[in-house]
């Protein structure tokens, strides 16, 4: 699990870019800004947002706001969301609303998306997060999952051949942080060192195919 990227070009009226506009990224629940500045062709990038709705704004000297309201960041996704300033208004333009990402276009990387609502409308009698990674295309529960130790009788968590791949190949983040188990991962355990309850999961992705370089250690990232 980690967080996504929100990306986006900014035009004027004509169709040039408008290098040195002010963007703004605010989270619609929490009320978290974030801002950036447009480059000199115009782009802007915010790399890491947490997932939620957000409103985009952009403002340049001379020119109207734009906004973009209603836009779902999803983890692990990179967005795109380019807005066109209106030159020499004053009122508030609302170029784009209401938006999901349908088709990743500004990333090589294959992913499916877990949502929070999954986590709580399927059962989950092991409580394990983890286990709804068998709806990814591609993943099965590893025949070793079944392997238990002495102190547990359970299953070991996180136990998925991604690909036809060893499961001890996974790479797990929370947050963007390592959450892998190094010691424990074929003893029976978690293949994480922390088991995150599925009540406190909003989302998380599993990364199967053409991962860029941040997920240089595994063949499948959480």
């Amino acid at each position: 699990m980690r967080t996504a990227a929100l990306v986006g070009t900014i035009h004027d009226s004509s169709g040039a870019v408008v290098s040195g506009a002010t963007v703004s990224a605010t989270n619609t629940a929490t009320g978290i800004m974030e801002k950036t500045v447009s480059n000199d062709a115009g782009d802007y990038e915010f790399p890491s947002l947490r997932t939620g709705i957000y409103t985009i704004t952009a403002t340049a000297k001379g020119f109207a706001q734009a906004v973009a309201q209603n836009i779902t960041i999803s983890v692990g996704s990179r967005q795109r969301i380019d807005l066109r300033l209106a030159l020499g208004q004053t009122e508030t333009t609302v170029e784009v609303s209401d938006v999901a990402l349908q088709l990743e276009t500004d990333s090589s990387q294959r992913e499916q998306t877990i949502t929070n609502y999954q986590s709580e409308a399927l059962p989950l009698v092991s409580r394990n997060y983890s286990d709804l990674m068998g709806l990814v295309t591609g993943a099965r529960q590893a025949p070793t999952a079944a392997t238990t130790s002495s102190i547990s009788s359970l299953v070991r968590a996180g136990a998925y051949n991604v690909n036809g791949q060893r499961s001890m190949f996974n790479n797990f983040l929370l947050d963007g942080m390592d959450n892998n188990a190094y010691g424990e991962s074929n003893q029976g355990f978690d293949n994480q060192i922390i088991a995150i309850p599925p009540d406190s999961v909003a989302q998380f992705a599993v990364v199967t195919n053409n991962e860029s370089a941040e997920y240089g250690r595994g063949s499948a990232q959480r």
